[in-house]
């Protein structure tokens, strides 16, 4: 949808200039019409070319035969522009103060070298003012043209001139900007034939030579989708969500954030011309999987480097993430004692001690297969007791991202039984330090049972 804007700026002598409803695309920030005033000017004459006159009241452009030709300078400083900024019109604007007898057409050149304006008179004061005999070399077309319309009173009326070409190289850098000589287009006419206009130096200020730019600051745009890389491989699959609510950074002219809506998506709009940078923000036990290979941002992620150009858009900035799972090992020991190691191999590899009864966590594991172990000290049952989350096996667990997996291991100590049987040769019933009995067998009952557990 179009939007209207109306503008109204004064900047340093520049004239205030009130600027018209415009419709402007929504990549148009804003239409802004400048006008300044001439910071010098002055006239010459064929008649008189070693005389100066750059602080006269008048500008005089005068075509008539036998060397009694007339010019007029003008120059102005260029207003500062905001970055992103097009030019879309230039205007020189003449105040006519009185017009030529007969009507006569008045061509616009550009001036390619530098002039002094000076104070009047021939004493060449200040030095090299602008006379005749020195006047600035100009370029070899003109610029533009206008008719001055004929009359032999005076007309107060405005002439213009389009100087959009000029004005747009002068901001570019392709031309300098010296400013334009105003001179008729059939020189040497056999009746004279000249025109006045206001000079900088006339006291109303509104009919001074103006210079009127109207501009448009041209935005861009970029934009991109965050998404959940579930299976890591760098690549936005079919099924693979969006993740909302992440941080997106911009810096560079701009510097700002926003977050993924409900589907992943950001954007920044409305970006003047320049390099920026966009990175996210790494959310906790989640890794990036995408971009890889392109800018270091800051936070140790990857990110883009992009340049907005005359309000261009630049899209599929994405991002993917994975998210981290964990698995937790909870020991139980009875007593709680004994110290009990454990590994985990797969995507990531880890190893941990747990001292008696205790649990640990493997964090930051990425997705797939992993292989729980538990080695058994001497002196304790192994893992027959072992139970995990989601009736997983501790050999062959698969965590999804997001998982926490916790398997429980359970571990008693076994006890210990121990005696002699020694030859009692005097029959008192006490081991006076006999001698033991080998090969005889010892049976061991479990409460209960009367089946022998074990012998030795």
């Amino acid at each position: 949808m179009n939007k209207k804007f109306i503008a109204t700026i004064t900047i340093g002598s520049f004239l205030l200039s009130s600027i018209s409803p415009v419709f402007v695309s929504p990549v148009l920030a804003v239409s802004t019409k400048v006008t300044v005033i001439a910071v010098k000017d002055a006239w010459i004459d064929q008649h008189e070319p070693a005389k100066n006159h750059g602080n006269e009241n008048d500008l005089k452009v005068r075509s008539k035969d036998n060397n009694d030709n007339r010019r007029t300078l003008v120059a102005f400083d260029l207003p500062s522009l905001p970055s992103g900024a097009v030019i879309e019109s230039a205007k020189l604007k003449m105040f006519l103060e009185d017009a030529p007898s007969q009507s006569r057409t008045y061509e616009v050149y550009r001036i390619v070298t530098d002039w002094v304006e000076g104070n009047g008179g021939s004493d060449n004061n200040p030095l090299n003012e602008v006379r005749w005999n020195n006047q600035p070399s100009i370029a070899s077309s003109p610029t533009a043209n206008t008719m001055t319309g004929s009359t032999d009173k005076v007309t107060l009326e405005w002439l213009e001139w389009d100087v959009t070409s000029d004005v747009a190289a002068f901001y570019a850098g392709t031309f300098s900007n010296f400013g334009w000589m105003i001179k008729d287009a059939n020189e040497n006419s056999q009746q004279s034939r000249e025109g006045k206009f206001r000079s900088r130096e006339e006291n109303e200020a509104s009919k001074r030579p103006q210079l009127e730019i109207k501009y448009n600051i041209v935005k861009g745009s970029v934009s991109g989708t965050k998404f959940h890389d579930l299976n890591g491989n760098g690549v936005k699959d079919d099924g693979e969500p969006g993740l909302s609510g992440w941080i997106i950074n911009l810096s560079g002219p701009v510097s700002t954030s926003t977050l993924t809506d409900q589907n992943g998506n950001y954007s920044f709009k409305e970006l003047v011309n320049g390099n920026y940078t966009v990175c996210e923000e790494l959310q906790t036990n989640w890794v990036q999987t995408f971009p890889t290979d392109t800018t270091s941002c800051q936070n140790g992620t990857k990110g883009y480097n992009i340049t907005i150009s005359n309000g261009n858009s630049i899209s599929n900035l994405n991002f993917g993430n994975l998210q981290y799972g964990s698995i937790t090992v909870v020991k139980v020991s009875d007593p709680n004692q004994g110290s009990f190691n454990f590994s985990l191999s797969g995507q990531t590899q880890g190893q941990t001690t747990i001292i008696g009864s205790g649990s640990h966590t493997f964090e930051k594991l990425l997705p797939g297969l992993y292989t729980l172990t538990e080695i058994t000290p001497e002196g304790w049952n192994g893992t027959s007791t072992v139970s995990c989350s989601g009736d997983e096996n501790p050999n062959n667990l698969t965590l999804e991202p997001g998982e926490n997996i916790t398997c429980t291991f359970n571990n008693t100590e076994y006890g210990v039984i121990t005696g002699k049987k020694f030859h009692d040769l005097n029959a008192n019933g006490i081991d006076d330090n006999e001698p033991g009995l080998s090969g005889w067998t010892i049976k061991l009952y479990q409460e209960t049972v009367n089946t022998p557990l074990d012998s030795q």
